[in-house]
């Protein structure tokens, strides 16, 4: 199914396509303000899979004190 995947994606505008681990999850990367539109198209082509659009996390590693939602330090 990753070969189908990333036939579909890579042809829509994906930047890339990855298998994450050793699956089930397969990752497909696409320019901000495409991504939903790859997701849509990927939901009505790959019954019996779900489809989750997800945003990068521009931030990176935070450190939070125990108990407290304050961040003590934003980047490792």
């Amino acid at each position: 199914e990753l070969e189908g995947v990333e036939k579909v994606a890579m042809a829509n505008g994906a930047l890339g396509v990855a298998l994450s681990g050793a699956g089930p999850t397969i990752l497909c990367l696409a320019r901000d303000g495409e991504g939903q539109k790859l997701a849509t198209l990927l939901s009505a082509g790959l019954h019996g899979m779900k489809v989750v659009p997800l945003q990068m996390d521009l931030i990176g590693s935070r450190i939070y004190k125990e108990n407290s939602s304050k961040i003590k330090s934003d980047v490792m």
